[in-house]
């Protein structure tokens, strides 16, 4: 579990230091209380001119399942976050995709840090600036 989140971290820092090499403001957490009146945590927020946009990574050895995407959609009803993306490392479940597909996610799948950089980059050039 402690390799686990420790790949996490790696992919969340490498995901932050490519939007600061782009000039995209990449800001640490801090919970949000959505209507439910719980706490949703995001794994950082893409600030760039007046787009705010609110980032996961749902990481895996294998592929990430389908409990990865309702966790993202259920922080992202309950906050009201008007921009989000799931980063899915490395890729997600036949049954992920089409969840969220369904919900109209936007999600990024990489299973290299060339095609991450690469895809995540598309992203932040997107972003207003």
């Amino acid at each position: 579990m402690e390799q686990l989140e420790y790949d996490k971290t790696g992919v969340v820092e490498a995901l932050r230091s490519i939007a600061e090499r782009r000039g995209v403001k990449a800001v640490k957490e801090r919970s949000y209380t959505g209507v439910s009146g719980l706490k949703h945590l995001f794994d950082f927020t893409l600030v760039r001119g007046g787009d705010d946009v609110k980032v996961d990574v749902a990481y895996s050895r294998g592929v990430v399942d389908e409990k990865g995407v309702i966790a993202g959609y259920a922080k992202l009803i309950d906050t009201g976050a008007q921009g989000y993306v799931l980063v899915a490392w490395p890729r997600l479940s036949g049954e992920a995709k089409t969840l969220a597909a369904h919900y109209k996610m936007k999600v990024i799948e990489a299973s290299t840090f060339e095609e991450l950089e690469r895809a995540f980059s598309t992203l932040l050039d997107g972003l207003k600036g």
